[in-house]
């Protein structure tokens, strides 16, 4: 796969080019839907934490030794695992939406 770059030709970018990645980002296209400013991947004990009702589930490692893979499992129909996530977090953005 290194060699196939040999062969696609390269330019340098023009001038719209480089102007265009200085202009600001777009707004959202749903009104107030900006990106958080705080993680909302949980992992380990953080989701653990996160957990509020769990009857049906069963917290597992399903992958190997070399490679675990964490995560809550059900094989009960119908049964539902609560999160308690906080969705009022700020979203970091110093421009106020128009």
């Amino acid at each position: 796969m290194g060699k196939l770059w040999c062969f696609i030709a390269s330019s340098p970018p023009h001038h719209q080019e480089l102007l265009s990645v200085q202009e600001p980002i777009l707004p959202p296209m749903l009104p107030d839907n900006w990106e958080s400013s705080s993680d909302k991947c949980f992992i380990g004990p953080q989701l653990i934490d996160a957990i509020v009702q769990s009857d049906g589930w069963t917290y597992k490692d399903e992958g190997s030794s070399h490679r675990p893979k964490l995560g809550f499992i059900s094989d009960v129909p119908g049964a539902q695992l609560k999160i308690k996530i906080n969705t009022m977090s700020s979203s970091g953005n110093n421009v106020m939406p128009v």
